[in-house]
Order: structure tokens, then sequence, then C-alpha cells
């Protein structure tokens, strides 16, 4: 498990199995670090408010966070333009909460104007370059995308959550 850490661990958000076997550097650059700190600091945000709500600490993992270029690319179904080869996007999941409440969650915030996000995915079904098989993709506002939530199982197209 690659949990979420009080204090930015660099560790936490750069760490891949798929890296490791492939050989793959995923080291990243210093405006990549920022960005991650950013990040950090929205999931701190999230995970603090989540296990208030909950009425108990609630840990988040961090399955797939900064993503070198080169391993983004060794990626099935990972786009070019990846917010995680910016450093500015993360898969997670929390601990003991099913991913459907999580993501909802992370929804309620931003529609209170808590926290601004910049896409929160509910991705879903079995990926073979994971080792596990639903996850929430949280990521950085941008000018690109702001509060934009999307679902996708795996194998199917991407479709915007209206609701």
């Amino acid at each position: 498990m690659n949990l979420l850490k009080k204090e930015f661990d660099l560790n936490n958000f750069t760490h891949s199995d798929t890296a490791k076997r492939k050989n793959i550097d995923n080291t990243p650059l210093e405006e990549h670090k920022v960005e991650l700190k950013k990040l950090h600091t929205l999931l701190s945000e999230i995970q603090s408010r989540l296990s208030t709500k909950l009425g108990k600490h609630t840990d988040i993992n961090i399955n797939s966070g900064y993503r070198s270029p080169k391993l983004n690319a060794a990626i099935p179904g990972s786009s070019s333009t990846s917010q995680h080869s910016l450093g500015q996007a993360a898969d997670t999941f929390a601990i003991g909460v099913p991913r459907e409440q999580y993501y909802q969650y992370i929804k309620a915030l931003v529609k209170a104007k808590i926290i601004e996000v910049g896409q929160v995915i509910m991705e879903y079904g079995k990926n073979p370059e994971s080792e596990v098989d639903d996850w929430v993709h949280v990521s950085l506002p941008t000018q690109k995308f702001k509060n934009q939530f999307m679902i996708k199982e795996q194998g199917k197209p991407y479709r915007k959550d209206l609701s």
C-alpha cells in the first residue's frame, strides 16, 4: 500500500511497480515536484474532510501518481497529454470506503465550493497493469480542466457525469 502521509513524501507519488518491472526511470523534474506538493495538499484536504465525515481516520492510497513520459507511454490506455506526467494527477482510493461513495464525497466538496479539482474520474474494471480494479482519478485544476466529473469503465469510452 502507498498511503498518503501527513507530510509530503515524494515516494508516495512516484512509486510504480510498472516502472520497476520495466526498469523505467520515474524521477520528476523540479516543476513536477511543485505540482505534486499542490496535489498532496488537495488530497490531504479530501482525506481530512472524509475522515471527519465518517468519524474516523480514513487513509487514502495512491496507486498511481507521477508518471514520467516513458512510464506513461508504457501504461495501456494512458493519454500522451495525461496530467500524471505533469505531476498534477493521482489515481486513488479511500481504504474501507466504497469507490462510488468516495467519488460522490469529492463531488460534494466541489459542489459546496470547499475544494476545486481538475478532473475526478471514477474508473473501474480490470486493468492488467494495475494491482487494483477500481480507483478515483483526482487532478489539479488547470485552464483546460476545472471541476469535471467523469466515469470510465475499462474497455468503454469515458462518459461525463452530469448529475
